[in-house]
């Protein structure tokens, strides 16, 4: 295992004494401190972000088709049969809806309705 103090001798070319070499160790603590308060913090942020604009959607059709991503967290895409698509949705989705069936998503909820056969299955 490489100290701090060599891998900046091979890569700079520098010699560091015993001061530099505790002040660059105090560096990296600090980020690394940073880090781990930060991000956290900006995870969290991001996550209550998207559940809210996932409460203010709103969708409905008549499911044409369904495909899903497998490259992209196999995001579940529908393809609906006014010529409308809504993409995002997660891969569970694509196991429970099937093509003609009825979907729609009301703003303010974060449930997804499926209307199937006369009988109205709810989605979390």
């Amino acid at each position: 295992m490489f100290s701090n103090k060599g891998i900046i001798e091979f890569l700079f070319g520098l010699k560091v004494n015993k001061t530099a070499n505790l002040i660059i160790n105090g560096i990296i603590l600090i980020f690394t401190i940073l880090c781990f308060l930060l991000i956290p913090k900006y995870a969290n942020k991001k996550h209550k972000k998207a559940n809210e604009n996932w409460k203010n959607e709103q969708f409905s059709g008549i499911v044409d088709s369904l495909s899903r991503d497998l490259r992209n967290h196999a995001v579940t895409t529908l393809y609906f049969k006014n010529g409308k698509n809504r993409s995002s949705l997660s891969q569970h989705y694509f196991y429970s809806i099937k093509k003609n069936d009825s979907v729609f998503k009301v703003s303010g909820t974060d449930s997804i309705y499926l209307k199937r056969n006369n009988i109205i299955l709810k989605f979390r």
